[in-house]
């Protein structure tokens, strides 16, 4: 049994609950300072950070998430106003693996319908490793230049030796590939609809498969266009 002293020292020590303390509002917060400055001025300091004199490179081999510059990441406002300027003012140089096109495709075209990018000054595709069972992401590049994206892609051997010689393979491919880049141009000058697009684009992937007919890889292609 506990003693009396005991008891009372317990008593003497215990410990009370804490108070809810007086709840105070967040500090208001600051405006960003480069957007208290006039618009043409922000416009000024836009171009000097983001427009370069060199293309700017990147790898989707090594890096396959391509991120915007930091600038662009720090708010949206400034994303908005500075997103054109960069895109615009820029030449791009992408090195990536056929098979991850789409993804980029994607993103360009996501680009297109919120900003309003039609014309990017410069855009330079270095596609690596093709194989004829990945030609379908065609499809993906003809709709960005029927959407008005100007797309110049660039077809070499596996990477990342880009010193071996290209085989009839990388030709056919990249020839393929600017077949599919002129539909899509030849869409978007005569306005067709999306629906015959579509039509002359299945055409074109008819026509990749006949003239890969009996190779190892036809099965495959096959599958991957859906004949």
């Amino acid at each position: 049994m506990a003693t009396t002293a005991s008891l009372m020292r317990a008593t003497k020590y215990r410990r009370t609950p804490p108070q809810p303390g007086r709840w105070h509002p967040p500090p208001a917060q600051r405006p960003n300072i480069l957007m208290t400055l006039p618009a043409e001025l922000r416009n000024v300091i836009y171009e000097a950070l983001l427009v370069r004199n060199e293309p700017i490179h990147i790898n989707c081999v090594k890096h396959p998430r391509w991120r915007d510059p930091r600038l662009l990441r720090v708010l949206k406002a400034i994303r908005a106003e500075a997103s054109t300027i960069y895109y615009k003012g820029n030449d791009f140089d992408f090195s990536i693996l056929l098979s991850s096109l789409p993804g980029l495709c994607a993103k360009l075209r996501r680009l297109t319908e919120r900003w309003g990018l039609r014309h990017v000054r410069s855009l330079r595709m270095t596609l690596y490793n093709p194989r004829w069972c990945h030609m379908h992401v065609g499809n993906d590049l003809a709709m960005l230049a029927y959407r008005g994206v100007q797309l110049h892609p660039i077809v070499r051997p596996d990477y990342p030796d880009p010193q071996e010689v290209i085989s009839s393979r990388h030709d056919m491919c990249g020839t393929a590939l600017v077949a599919a880049l002129k539909i899509g141009k030849l869409g978007a000058e005569q306005d067709w609809g999306e629906k015959r697009m579509r039509a002359r684009l299945k055409q074109w992937l008819v026509l990749c498969l006949s003239s890969k007919a009996g190779g190892k890889h036809s099965k495959l292609w096959k599958l991957a266009i859906g004949v």
